[in-house]
């Protein structure tokens, strides 16, 4: 989340789960994500977080000029992994819809 400088992770997340599901646990509003959320506040605005964009960078390709996936968030991790290639583990960038321009889709 690139506007907010903030990077999470998940270590378990299963190959049918959906990866919209895994980044709404990040914007919930348990009390344990408070501190989370104020940093993502531009991210969970009620107008924003249904226009959410979600990206992945694309494997081979320089690194001057990085081209994305675009990812369906509402798709399982495994659909949106068919056919794609990355290095350790995969990376989602997840955009504003003002950012989405930035993101070059391959």
């Amino acid at each position: 989340m690139p506007q907010a400088e903030v990077s999470v992770s998940t270590r378990d997340m299963w190959e049918d789960e959906k990866i919209r599901n895994n980044l709404d646990h990040y914007m919930s509003t348990e009390p344990a994500n408070a501190m989370l959320r104020a940093r993502l506040r531009r991210y969970t605005c009620a107008d924003v977080v249904n226009d959410l964009k979600l990206f992945m960078r694309c494997h081979p390709t320089p690194a001057n000029e990085p081209r994305y996936w675009k990812i369906d968030g509402a798709g399982s991790l495994a659909e949106q992994l068919k056919y794609k290639a990355f290095v350790e583990y995969p990376i989602f960038y997840v955009a504003l819809p003002s950012e989405v321009e930035q993101y070059k889709v391959a």
